[in-house]
């Protein structure tokens, strides 16, 4: 491990000094080399790079045509992870959404991730999802949209 991450969520930014938009080798810098680095497609032809460091419990995901692809999305399950200074991992589903409306998010959407046999509670607008096991966090998933060269759109 190269540096040592503040494992603080900032929806539709990124954690710490990883900000979404960033290219895999400015990551690469900050963090060194993956403990596994993936390319896949989707089933929609969707091309996207996954680097994990096992290390943070933590996957990095990068869009983008070829080089350079840029971080769009961030997947931990670290239980030192926190949103708005709280530890989020030891919150139930309920309080995971009463944290989310505290701080001014109130469009939830709850569902079942039949895939991976998880409830799932969205954030689509701030592009944060929730993963519960039986009403235990087991993961989250944030991100935003970005454009061809790496910019933010939402």
């Amino acid at each position: 491990m190269t540096t040592k991450l503040n494992l603080t969520i900032e929806p539709q930014k990124g954690m710490d000094c990883l900000t979404f938009g960033m290219s895999i080798d400015d990551v690469v810098k900050i963090l060194g080399n993956a403990s596994i680095q993936d390319d896949n497609q989707d089933e929609d032809g969707f091309s996207y790079i996954e680097l994990s460091y096992d290390d943070y419990d933590m996957s990095l995901f990068f869009e983008g045509d070829g080089a350079p692809s840029y971080l769009s999305d961030i997947e931990i399950e670290n239980p030192e992870t926190t949103l708005f200074g709280v530890k989020i991992f030891e919150l139930n589903k309920e309080q995971v959404i009463d944290l989310m409306e505290k701080n001014g998010y109130n469009d939830a959407d709850v569902n079942m991730d039949e895939e991976l046999q998880e409830e799932c509670v969205s954030y689509d607008n701030e592009i944060i999802d929730f993963y519960f096991d039986n009403d235990k966090l087991v993961s989250v998933n944030f991100g935003v949209i970005l454009g061809p060269d790496g910019e933010i759109i939402k």
